[in-house]
């Protein structure tokens, strides 16, 4: 009879280590989708980051360009101090 019970005992135990390991199997699975996805994440914002940068500096160029053609305006509706 106390075999039996040790027996069950035993085969308890290990049903419940068994369950307690898959657990845990699914929460590391779990922390390792999430790495994946804040992996992707971040490798988009990175692609996001450097196309703003490009956008920025176009920007800059396209300002410093009208500048120059304002400039260039100006010049030329300067009347002649000759006169």
């Amino acid at each position: 009879m106390i075999q039996v019970e040790q027996s069950n005992v035993y085969r308890l135990s290990a049903h419940a280590e068994r369950h307690c390991v898959a657990d845990e199997v699914r929460y590391l699975e779990r922390l390792v989708n999430a790495r994946k996805l804040l992996m992707e994440q971040r490798s988009d914002m990175r692609r996001e980051l450097e196309r703003c940068q490009k956008s920025i500096a176009q920007l800059g160029d396209a300002i410093d360009l009208l500048d120059s053609i304002l400039k260039n305006e100006a010049q030329l509706n300067e009347p002649d101090r000759e006169a």
